[in-house]
């Protein structure tokens, strides 16, 4: 008779197995970014808010989030409220109940957080906007030869080719630059060749906004370096 071999394969209870991929639970329930995204200027009076989430529809309706806008007028505060309404694939629109007004900075804030209570939001609130017309850098970060630096209002995409250009030590370096408007407004610049140490990245006042406006009245620039940067902390300039 062959012999009978029993082969036992213990599982450990206390962590996971070498080797093996753990098993993940459902995604956790979340507000996700906000668009427009936070920072942006040049707001229309009609605005609307949209928030991604990956709750279900059913459940946002039954108690949505209430948000108001927080305007800043002469020091005073005073609120617009906005009405929710929950889209079919769990995202919520925000509607205020009247125009914003012109040359106005603002926070969404939420004031009621309804069933989202103690789940996760991505976007920073209360967040800043702004109805003036005041494009500027929004914030930058760079990685391996790749910049990227974000602005709050929508660009010329024509107008970057020729408005931006790498320094060091005063002396230009090749470089390339690509608009993505979409959903940052970023200037995406890649250094051609590797600087190896801190650069400029400077701005000229022949960059445009969609509208035609110059985005800067002199010239600007971000110093940074290209091999790893992360955003400084405020990413709203404007205020």
């Amino acid at each position: 008779m062959r012999p009978f071999v029993r082969i036992t394969l213990a599982l450990s209870l206390v962590g996971p197995v070498a080797g093996c991929i753990p098993i993940e639970g459902p995604e956790p329930e979340a507000l996700r970014r906000v668009t427009p995204h936070p920072c942006e200027t040049g707001l229309s009076a009609d605005q609307t808010f949209l928030f991604e989430s990956n709750f279900p529809t059913a459940k946002l309706q039954t108690d949505p989030p209430q948000f108001v806008l927080e305007l800043a007028l002469g020091g005073d505060a005073e609120t617009i409220p906005m009405t929710t309404s929950v889209g079919e694939f769990g995202e919520l629109l925000l509607q205020p109940v009247m125009p914003l007004p012109p040359d106005t900075d603002m926070l969404l804030r939420m004031v009621d957080a309804g069933v989202v209570e103690g789940a996760l939001v991505e976007t920073d609130l209360p967040a800043r906007y702004s109805t003036r017309n005041a494009p500027a850098i929004r914030t930058y970060r760079a990685i391996e030869n790749r910049v990227f630096v974000s602005f709050t209002q929508r660009l010329d995409a024509a107008s970057v080719k020729t408005s931006v250009t790498v320094r060091q030590g005063g002396a230009a370096i090749a470089s390339d630059a690509t608009y993505l408007d979409a959903p940052d407004r970023v200037v995406w610049v890649e250094i051609l060749s590797d600087p190896g140490s801190i650069v400029d990245v400077v701005f000229s006042t022949g960059l445009r906004t969609d509208r035609g406006d110059a985005v800067f009245a002199t010239e600007t620039s971000v110093q940074l370096d290209p091999a790893y940067t992360l955003p400084p902390d405020n990413g709203c300039q404007f205020f």
